[in-house]
């Protein structure tokens, strides 16, 4: 990509992976020849172009060009990392020595290490991650200028903007380790985000959208991230007081793949092998309904987090992690793995695009099921204690009243326990929210702790 061309070009990737590869073998066998007993190296290369456009003017305008360089190596059980961007004689030569110092003062560590060969990836599958956005910068200014113009023309009730966005980013990286592997991966991403403000007599209110996806071509129009981002913002006028007390909750679907995030949290191996997580030797035990299940898709094609292998270069597969309601699998590297006297999972660097059941039924569906409650679709601070499963959070929604949205609130706390809560899980609805490596639909649990 050049600032000197208005015209986006894409990474010469396959350039990029030959630098790479040649790179990779060169600094494998400067550690070997100065007394590693094993390394590990990643690099990466990526650039990008975002813009920021407010009140129909551009705010900031950014290329963006990046490279880096994480070499761990071992000496023993012994371990130093040290990373880099100087990819010069002199750089590499410094970060090899900085990596070598580290793992000299480092305490003998039994259960690190590269994973063993044969947990390497072998196939390495072909899944669409990379779509290069062929457009210009003046096309990125249009499309953020006329996003946040859809906004403000909405609704007269929008009085402000915080913009309207677009970014666009590829990268290719590598994976290389002492004993054998060698993983690419190549990947874009591509976004476009509005935020607005609207005002009544009660106050302002701030609300937004986006569209995200690997391919630009899949990306929702300008026209309907700038309504959508609008109607949110309106919506939230008037905002009241909620009633207190115990009451089913729906959460948003952007907001309830955070309560699936919490569940991931807890059956990580570093929360496990740490004693502080509420899920501990948890494997086989229903905590969710049993119809809920939650599936662990690595493979798909243009997913948000497919890939053939972990950040370890571990052989990623599908799985359950939930499956009738009992956990199925935890979230291994192979570091906890060894912690916990396990076999890796192929997650170190977390899950990869995650699914869960689902109803055939609409949010109005849920809502129209509840005499009183709320629909939650906004939380704030981080009130979650992974120890306990306690559970307690800021919230701005909807309140429900007869089976039909009331009123928007405000200033809300809603409380529960996690364990409590995924079992109490009794519907999960149809308008999946796919802008997320999760996606999930609205949730109904069935009782939470309102409080103002």
């Amino acid at each position: 990509m050049s600032e000197n061309t208005e015209q986006l070009e894409a990474m010469d990737w396959q350039n990029h992976q030959q630098q790479m590869s040649s790179l990779s073998d060169r600094i494998l066998e400067m550690v070997k020849k100065r007394g590693a007993t094993s390394a590990k190296l990643s690099i990466s290369n990526s650039q990008g172009v975002s813009v920021e456009v407010r009140q129909q003017q551009v705010d900031s305008l950014e290329f963006n060009r990046d490279k880096g360089l994480s070499l761990t190596v071992f000496k023993g059980q012994q371990k130093g990392t040290a990373s880099t961007t100087d990819f010069s004689d002199k750089g590499l030569q410094q970060t090899i020595s900085a990596a070598l110092s580290i793992a000299e003062f480092t305490q003998p560590d039994p259960y690190s290490g590269l994973p063993e060969a044969n947990l390497f990836a072998t196939e390495f599958r072909e899944l669409e991650l990379y779509y290069p956005w062929a457009t210009s910068v003046t096309d990125l200014v249009q499309l953020a200028t006329s996003v946040e113009s859809a906004g403000l023309n909405t609704d007269k009730r929008i009085c402000n903007t915080e913009g309207g966005s677009v970014n666009t980013h590829e990268s290719v990286s590598l994976i290389a380790t002492s004993n054998g592997f060698r993983g690419f991966k190549k990947g874009t991403s591509h976004s476009v985000n509005c935020v607005l403000i609207a005002e009544d007599s009660d106050g302002l209110q701030r609300d937004y959208y986006y569209s995200s996806s690997r391919n630009p071509e899949q990306l929702l129009s300008a026209n309907e991230i700038g309504s959508i981002a609008a109607q949110r913002t309106v919506a939230k006028l008037g905002a009241k007081q909620a009633n207190q007390g115990k009451f089913p909750v729906i959460f948003s679907p952007e907001i309830a793949r955070g309560i699936i995030g919490h569940f991931l949290s807890a059956i990580s191996g570093s929360q496990l092998y740490r004693k502080s997580s509420f899920l501990l030797d948890s494997l086989g035990e229903k905590i969710f309904p049993e119809w809920f299940w939650l599936k662990e898709q690595p493979h798909l094609l243009s997913g948000l987090a497919s890939t053939n292998f972990d950040a370890e270069g571990v052989a990623t597969k599908q799985k359950y992690l939930l499956q009738q309601g009992c956990v199925n699998s935890y979230l291994l590297s192979c570091y906890s793995a060894r912690k916990l006297e396990m076999q890796s999972t192929a997650n170190a660097g977390g899950a990869f695009n995650l699914n869960c059941s689902h109803q055939d039924v609409t949010q109005d569906d849920l809502i129209s099921g509840i005499k009183e409650g709320l629909l939650v679709t906004e939380l704030m601070g981080q009130g979650v204690n992974l120890v306990t499963g306690d559970y307690s959070r800021g919230a701005g929604g909807f309140w429900i009243k007869d089976g039909k949205i009331s009123h928007p609130v405000k200033e809300i706390t809603i409380a529960g326990n996690l364990k409590q809560m995924f079992a109490g899980i009794e519907a999960v609805a149809n308008d999946l929210d796919r802008r997320s490596s999760v996606v999930m639909g609205s949730m109904l649990i069935n009782s939470m702790t309102i409080a103002t």
